[in-house]
């Protein structure tokens, strides 16, 4: 019979930053969209591009968007992700070519230059009528094109047009027999592909508006820290990096300077007509680049994320001044393997890592605030880090991950054209290396991002390899890059230290600390694994498939969990079943699922957490989902969250007591940069009916930064009577001083222990030769609970308090609490 309180911190905030604010004075956003099908032969771009050309019968386009997502946002199409009516969007009219139109007036001095940072997949650029880009030349996804438009602008301000004739791309994995060679996006086996391959503008277009002749661009910090024996910092010794442009026909001259908070640096630079020029400012030639006692850029659990501003500007000698204004963070990542692993380190202090693998949208839809959100929920878990795995996000992606002390581990992707390495020729070898050109100038200036993985599921052949590499020599890309996200050993580079052993399907909670040493357990970095499905909650079952296609479960569920090994829940509810009892219902399937997620990916983190430094990094495979999904994701499409969110959300907590499947012991442990107060740990176990048959308790005493302790308490007791085949453990640690709780963990267990079948494990899973049954847990009576709540609103904040009683003689497990929007 208990109370108890539950706070939610609700909190709405739009945060705009970006690497660069003084890239371009225009973002052209508002477009018109229409297929080449649909449009008169006769006289092609040159027309599309006049301006003034009579586009009202085109679509609306809101750029950056996909074509099906132009055409989505026009109300072309029933909810996609509802049942299977992804199936109905025939691929057929994106076999076209589609065009992008739009008109803007600018009232530049300087020169004007359009910039595009995302076109899917090859495109004709016309510009008042003059074909300022081939398809020859403008392909690649990933690729920033730019095209200095000065001298076709229209005179006296007028409207000046774009047109762009978009040329989709041809890249999935499955079937992996596939001989595509469009260095794309792919959506793997996480989801089906859309129709249009993702074709069109699908990030920004800038028109940039210079002040002069000369562009800065790219900017660069790398620190160099004196660190001393107590971890702090006494110099940091900066070098910049930047890249000048010049676009006019004529050498130019003029002086380059830098602005911070302590001081400036400035240099003369001369510039022959057309130049690119890297310069480098370095902390040998400026004092003001050796910065005393810094403050420095952490992730989010070692520190402050402290972000500087810098003022970057270049003075020509006529008196023209191009500035722009960017952010940065002094921050220094090493790598290196320990006992064979790769251990990453920042600002000298080792990281566990502990992250899961991001996805954007299907239709690649996205807004600052769904962002803002999953940021706040990769922090409410307890995570550090985002890995991105061939979908490169905006900068203001980037930008958010610096403010909240993220980190980023991006790279490209596995299993699609990507990995054709063996029908590779000459343009899919130019379209890579200059792929991995634009993304690795436009994130370096982000201390967020700490290494960048060139390789996936493979590591290329020596000969690409070297391609990869002379990009990273060439832009002094100064972070760690791994060939691949597997165990692989480059000739060049040697080994990753790194594993990618699974497993991506259901195994038991035990598996993490009981794997012999040959998987995915608690050792090493797993740069992707987990627990695998993950079905809905059932408000987004409802959501997905509708009341005709809730239970028994039908095609319709299989839709959204196939792609890949994972064909249906078939396997996952033989487990669930077992462990859980048969479910009577989609809302029974549904809220056994959720305890079982919990149980997993709780396993998972602890187990890793406490592991270190023998592990040194977890990636969840996946942390969301392009769409509604059945499988890998710690919150849903919807973000609505589920068991596995809380779980993660427990194992992950900074203090924390935890039980070891592989000795029976518990643990403390502590994932702060800083000593505990003196603890103490006090452990029960419970019958299913609530008494406490069990109890122990014992000092633990200060446990240091980023470490573990053992509490001494006796081993963990299974009921005395027989016929109790479930039981309650819960571990709660407290503050020897003043008595407070820290952290309180509840575990079901069974007297049945799950067996895993280690030698019929496969890359995917471990099966198990005996199921936990706790199938008990169904014998609980239904309860009533008493709630009310206070909602408390100041600014932008909302701050909801649920009371929770539970006033009956019966215990009430797994309760959830969900605050809804009316």
């Amino acid at each position: 019979q208990t109370k108890r309180m539950v706070s939610a911190l609700l909190q709405v905030q739009l945060v705009l930053l970006a690497a660069c604010a003084a890239w371009g004075d225009q973002r052209l956003g508002a477009w018109r969209l229409q297929s080449s099908a649909a449009l008169p032969s006769a006289g092609g771009g040159a027309a599309l591009s006049a301006p003034g050309y009579d586009d009202g019968g085109w679509y609306a386009a809101a750029v950056p968007c996909t074509v099906l997502a132009c055409l989505m946002q026009n109300g072309m199409y029933e909810d996609p992700f509802f049942g299977e009516n992804l199936k109905s969007i025939s691929a057929e009219p994106f076999n076209a070519t589609w065009w992008y139109r739009t008109e803007f007036k600018t009232d530049a001095v300087g020169r004007v230059v359009l910039l595009f940072k995302g076109i899917n997949y090859r495109a004709n650029v016309w510009f008042n009528g003059v074909k300022v880009g081939d398809e020859k030349d403008v392909v690649g996804t990933f690729r920033y094109f730019e095209f200095d438009v000065t001298d076709y602008l229209e005179p006296n301000g007028g409207a000046n047009a774009v047109a762009v004739e978009i040329i989709r791309p041809f890249d999935v994995s499955i079937p992996s027999s596939n001989k595509d060679t469009d260095l794309a996006i792919s959506f793997v086996d996480w989801s089906p592909e859309p129709a249009d391959g993702n074709m069109g503008l699908w990030h920004d277009v800038i028109i940039e508006e210079l002040a002069g002749d000369v562009r800065i661009a790219y900017p660069q910090i790398t620190a160099d820290l004196e660190l001393a024996a107590d971890g702090s910092c006494a110099v940091a010794h900066l070098t910049l990096l930047l890249e000048l442009v010049n676009f006019a026909n004529a050498k130019v001259s003029g002086t380059l300077s830098a602005a911070f908070e302590w001081g400036s640096v400035s240099q003369e630079v001369t510039l022959a007509l057309h130049e690119t020029r890297q310069v480098i400012m370095s902390n040998a030639s400026f004092a003001a680049l050796n910065v005393k006692s810094p403050r420095l850029w952490w992730p989010w659990q070692m520190g402050q994320p402290t972000l500087h501003d810098m003022t970057l500007s270049f003075a020509q000698s006529k008196g023209v001044n191009q500035s722009v204004n960017t952010q940065f963070g002094i921050r220094q990542v090493t790598s290196e393997l320990q006992n064979k692993y790769r251990l990453f380190k920042v600002n000298g202090k080792p990281l566990l890592i502990r992250g899961g693998g991001f996805t954007p949208d299907l239709f690649q839809r996205t807004t600052e605030l769904r962002q803002e959100q999953e940021m706040r929920y990769v922090l409410d878990l307890g995570l550090n880090t985002i890995r991105l795995e061939g979908k490169m996000e905006d900068d203001n992606f980037f930008a958010l991950a610096d403010q909240h002390g993220l980190l980023v581990m991006p790279g490209w992707c596995c299993c699609d054209a990507w990995q054709h390495w063996d029908i590779w020729g000459d343009e899919q070898v130019l379209v890579a290396k200059e792929s991995t050109r634009s993304q690795v100038k436009r994130i370096r200036v982000h201390p967020s991002v700490f290494v960048f993985l060139y390789g996936s599921d493979q590591a290329p052949p020596t000969q690409y390899e070297k391609e990869f590499l002379s990009v990273f020599a060439d832009e002094q890309w100064p972070l760690p890059t791994l060939a691949s996200a597997s165990a692989t050993v480059s000739p060049l580079t040697g080994s990753t230290g790194v594993k990618m052993s699974g497993p991506y399907s259901w195994v038991a909670p035990n598996y993490w600390l009981l794997d012999p040493g040959m998987l995915g357990g608690a050792f090493g970095f797993l740069t992707e694994g987990g627990p695998g499905e993950a079905p809905l909650t059932f408000e987004s079952l409802n959501r997905t498939l509708g009341p005709d296609h809730l239970w028994p479960m039908d095609d319709w569920w299989d839709y959204h969990t196939s792609t890949g090994q994972i064909k249906n829940l078939r396997s996952y509810t033989t487990a669930l079943s077992a462990r859980y009892g048969v479910a009577a219902g989609a809302a029974d399937y549904s809220y056994a699922a959720q305890a079982d997620n919990y149980e997993g990916l709780r396993a998972m983190f602890e187990a890793y957490t406490l592991k270190k430094y023998t592990a040194t990094g977890v990636i969840q495979w996946m942390q969301n989902n392009p769409w509604p999904s059945f499988k890998w994701h710690f919150y849903d499409y919807y973000l609505a969250v589920g068991g596995g969110y809380f779980g993660t959300k427990k194992g992950c907590e900074m203090i924390h007591a935890m039980y070891a499947y592989d000795d029976r012991a518990v643990y403390v442990t502590n994932s702060l940069y800083q000593p505990t107060q003196s603890l103490k740990v006090v452990g029960e176990a419970f019958t299913l009916n609530g008494t406490c048959y069990w109890r122990d308790e014992a000092s633990i005493g200060v446990i240091a930064a980023d470490s573990a302790s053992k509490a001494e308490l006796s081993t963990v007791q299974q009921p005395l009577n027989a016929e109790d085949g479930a039981y309650f453990v819960r571990l709660s640690v407290y503050n020897e001083k003043d008595g407070s709780l820290v952290s309180k963990n509840l575990y079901w267990f069974s007297t049945t222990d799950d067996v895993n079948d280690w030698d019929n494990s496969t890359w995917y899973n471990t099966p198990c030769a005996q199921f936990a049954d706790l199938t008990q847990l169904r014998s609980l009576p239904r309860v009533s609970l008493d709630t009310t709540s206070l909602t408390t609103v100041s600014g932008d904040t909302a701050l909801t308090t649920v009371t929770i009683g539970n006033l009956n003689n019966a215990v009430a497990f797994f309760v959830r609490v969900r605050l809804q929007w009316r």
